[in-house]
């Protein structure tokens, strides 16, 4: 990851006093901006969210028109029907 005492001089993503290279910067914006999803939005009248990211884990956050929350995690798949059904369910 560093210059510092690699086997060859410049192939890390960090120089030897261990600041950032450019591609360093590159990598972490790929990582914490243009890989990230983050949406936020309405069910339509048939109580269907969509949205299109990135695959990987997810933190799911529903809110009802009561105020009740559901928290809940999926994990989008390359190459599959990535539908989730979670219900918000009224207590009694």
């Amino acid at each position: 990851m560093t210059d510092y005492s690699s086997w060859v001089a410049t192939c890390g993503l960090l120089r030897a006093d261990f600041s950032p290279k450019p591609a360093y910067d590159a990598l972490k914006k790929l990582i914490h901006d243009t890989w990230r999803t983050e949406a936020k939005g309405k069910t339509d009248e048939n109580g269907i969210y969509r949205f299109r990211g990135f695959h990987g884990e997810y933190d799911v956050q529903i809110e009802s028109p009561a105020g009740d929350t559901v928290e809940s995690g999926v994990h989008v798949r390359k190459g599959e029907d990535n539908r989730f059904r979670i219900v918000l369910s009224g207590g009694s």
